[in-house]
């Protein structure tokens, strides 16, 4: 889980996260797990600093906490940065939000 939470930028890493996050959405989790992850997640969107197939990471993150990657999402699209707010607009768009 440290690794997926963590924030070091190597050669396949973000590839790494992404497979983890595929295999976490079929395992239970603790709560502060869950926020942990949800967390790490949210805090790469509002940052931009995400690496490839990030989308993966989206998607687990919509799956355990929907509202707080919502609202993660619904921030960043006030963000300078045009990655971030094309991703914050891909949640709005997969969560079901209103006015996305």
């Amino acid at each position: 889980m440290r690794f997926f939470e963590g924030e070091s930028r190597g050669l396949w890493h973000g590839r790494a996260r992404s497979l983890i996050a595929r295999r976490l959405k079929h395992r239970s989790l603790a709560e502060d797990q869950i926020d942990r992850v949800v967390d790490a997640v949210t805090r790469r969107l509002r940052s931009g600093a995400f690496a490839e197939q990030f989308r993966d990471q989206l998607r687990l993150a919509l799956t355990l906490r929907r509202d707080a990657t919502r609202d993660a999402a619904r921030a960043s699209l006030a963000s300078d940065r045009e990655h971030v707010r094309r991703f914050a607009r891909w949640v709005l768009e997969r969560s079901g939000a209103k006015g996305a």
